[in-house]
């Protein structure tokens, strides 16, 4: 039987991706993700994907490597990829590795992620 590590829900043309495991530290669990991550950006392929981390309290730095490999293959197909409630361990982690601004997008909540979203697409001027 396959784990289910993810939820999904679409908001208009967001796809959000809501990670339940409360601890991603397990190598085990950790490739299991990736792979799980992967196969989902390959089959729906979505052009604006944001990642709900408010259940996650800690993971280990290969799935922050997992979220990086995420933002490749989502930007690679054209489209854009944010990170939401991201909890305090987490963001001083990404923050120390000097990702939380020049490589991730991170909103406080899934409205505010979704509403970057929108601000990102509006046509200019």
């Amino acid at each position: 039987m396959t784990k289910v590590f993810f939820d999904q829900s679409d908001h208009a043309d967001v796809v959000v991706l809501r990670i339940f495991e409360a601890e991603l530290s397990d190598l085990v669990l950790e490739d299991q993700l990736v792979v799980a991550l992967t196969k989902f950006v390959e089959s729906r392929q979505p052009q604006k994907l944001l990642l709900d981390l408010s259940d996650v309290d800690y993971c280990a730095t290969g799935v922050i490597n997992t979220f990086l490999l995420l933002r490749k293959q989502v930007m690679d197909l054209g489209g854009e990829f944010k990170l939401c409630s991201v909890c305090g361990p987490l963001r001083t982690a990404l923050r120390s590795l000097k990702l939380d601004k020049a490589v991730f997008s991170i909103h406080q909540s899934v409205a505010d992620g979704l509403e970057a979203f929108s601000v990102s697409v509006e046509p200019n001027g």
